[in-house]
């Protein structure tokens, strides 16, 4: 968490800070288990470093994610029919529940905080991350049914607000739409520079060949098996073996770094 604070801190300029230490011994400090209290003690920490020409305190917010993975979920989800999970991922999803529970709980019974469920379809999240993560071989059919994680669900009543993200990236009027929604919470409301950072950055990511130009979204019946350099290949109806038919397959690119958090819709949603 201080690595990402420093990259926070380092956009800033010019800053309140007299050096380019930061101290981050305020986000320990006597802080019993309680991720709302963790996490509004990392806003007071950032906004202290923000000049009141830029932004005034009282109006200074920050945006900060909670991912099932926070607490040892599992959300990968299934990628073929004989990819099941097994008793071990259930029982460990089980225990992860709970913390997951009680971190939802701290934030919505904390003053300072605000939430929102952001959701997205469950078939394009999984192949998301597959695409993104998966290990050279792996496969993912698209035609299997997927409801969303018990995380997602439950999250929703915890939260202030829900927000279905295919609805924020069908144009800039969408997406300052859902800025809106999400940012009133905290009384505040959207600029442009806020629209055009949000439309600009998914525009960004398909110039550099980071989105998938082939996915279950394109290819609702589509096999796909993972390449070398995070290529996959698309089969057919069929899923006809490439070896056998090079014909048969498609080749979808992305350059991606596996290293690299988030989606390739431009969001971090999908673990």
């Amino acid at each position: 968490m201080t690595m990402k604070l420093k990259n926070v801190l380092e956009g800033i300029t010019p800053s309140k800070r007299g050096d380019e230490n930061l101290d981050s011994r305020s986000l320990y400090k006597d802080l019993k288990y309680n991720m709302g209290d963790y996490f509004a003690r990392v806003r007071d920490l950032v906004c202290a470093a923000v000049p009141d020409n830029l932004c005034p305190t009282l109006d200074c917010a920050i945006t900060l994610k909670l991912f099932p993975q926070f607490v040892d979920g599992i959300t990968i989800g299934q990628r073929t029919k004989d990819d099941v999970p097994d008793e071990c991922d259930r029982a460990q999803n089980e225990k992860a529940m709970k913390a997951w529970k009680d971190a939802l709980v701290s934030l919505q019974q904390n003053p300072k905080i605000a939430t929102v469920s952001l959701m997205r379809d469950e078939v394009d999240r999984q192949f998301s991350q597959f695409h993104r993560f998966a290990e050279e071989g792996s496969e993912f059919d698209c035609t299997i049914a997927r409801a969303p994680t018990t995380f997602a669900t439950v999250s929703k009543n915890y939260t202030n607000l829900q927000i279905e993200v295919e609805d924020c990236w069908r144009g800039p009027k969408a997406a300052t739409k859902c800025l809106d929604d999400a940012i009133k919470l905290l009384g505040l409301s959207s600029t442009k520079e806020m629209t055009q950072y949000m439309t600009g950055a998914l525009a960004d990511r398909a110039a550099q060949g980071k989105l998938a130009s082939k996915s279950c979204s394109t290819d609702p019946l589509g096999y796909f098996k993972k390449g070398l350099n995070d290529d996959a290949q698309l089969f057919d109806a069929d899923f006809n073996d490439l070896d056998a038919d090079p014909g048969a397959a498609q080749v979808l690119t992305s350059k991606h770094n596996r290293s690299e958090g988030g989606t390739s819709g431009g969001t971090d949603d999908e673990r």
